[in-house]
């Protein structure tokens, strides 16, 4: 019985609440905890929890400064879409709405199961924004394995990189950006390649991406190599999605 609890530690290394809170403490499992600062001092926590059995969801929270929940009880679902719900990330899109990503198994609905990855904003009240049980960020047949890393895009959307085994099953890294109405950078499944698999057909992650300073469309990224020859050398670059919001 995992659940998830959160403690606050001042500027001198104090703990601020005594005893921690507890964010979402059902008899089951909960997992896999994300987290994001407000501006008012509270956060904002997203996690895979496991109350309706091995039909996995992921539910989100607000605490306020002092710790106290500020949504429903144990938590707001995100999607309530039959199969499992993980491995959530989220983004403050700089106005304190919360953009939450996950990945999504969609195996009760379909044949043959791949993962795809899905995107909501929730504002500052708990209340679902975009399209009802989230935004299809990519549902490219086979595995997305993981909803990787995520920024706010400086305009109240956010990009978000991801490891990608579409190609012969070797780990690429894709990226997309979704903008504060809901909706995707260019058409769907526009998302943009970062780093291809390689001659020696090693798997690829994403380290680092940051948007740059000054300017919403660019990003930088960081990628390393699984092969040991090539993790001490990671490669960077930038890329672009043009503002067609």
């Amino acid at each position: 019985d995992y659940d998830v609890y959160a403690q606050k530690v001042d500027a001198s290394g104090t703990l601020s609440w005594t005893p921690e809170v507890a964010v979402c403490a059902l008899g089951s499992w909960q997992l896999d905890p994300a987290i994001i600062s407000t501006s008012s001092g509270g956060s904002v926590i997203a996690w895979r929890d496991l109350r309706n059995g091995f039909d996995e969801d992921v539910y989100i929270q607000k605490l306020n400064y002092a710790g106290a929940p500020q949504w429903t009880a144990n938590g707001v679902p995100a999607c309530t879409t039959p199969g499992s719900q993980f491995y959530p990330n989220l983004v403050n899109d700089g106005n304190d709405n919360a953009i939450l990503f996950w990945n999504y198994d969609n195996s009760q609905t379909l044949p043959n199961s791949y993962t795809e990855i899905y995107a909501q904003m929730f504002n500052t009240s708990g209340v679902s924004q975009w399209k009802t049980n989230g935004v299809p960020v990519n549902t490219t047949t086979n595995v997305q394995e993981f909803c990787g890393v995520a920024v706010a895009d400086d305009a109240g959307g956010a990009i978000i990189a991801w490891e990608d085994i579409r190609n012969s099953y070797v780990d690429d890294v894709y990226a997309q950006r979704v903008f504060n109405n809901g909706t995707l950078y260019g058409a769907a499944q526009n998302e943009v390649i970062i780093n291809e698999f390689d001659a020696d057909v090693t798997d690829e992650w994403v380290e680092l991406l940051v948007v740059k300073q000054g300017g919403i469309d660019l990003c930088n990224w960081i990628i390393t190599d699984e092969d040991p020859a090539n993790m001490s050398t990671p490669t960077e670059g930038k890329i672009a999605f043009a503002d067609n919001s």
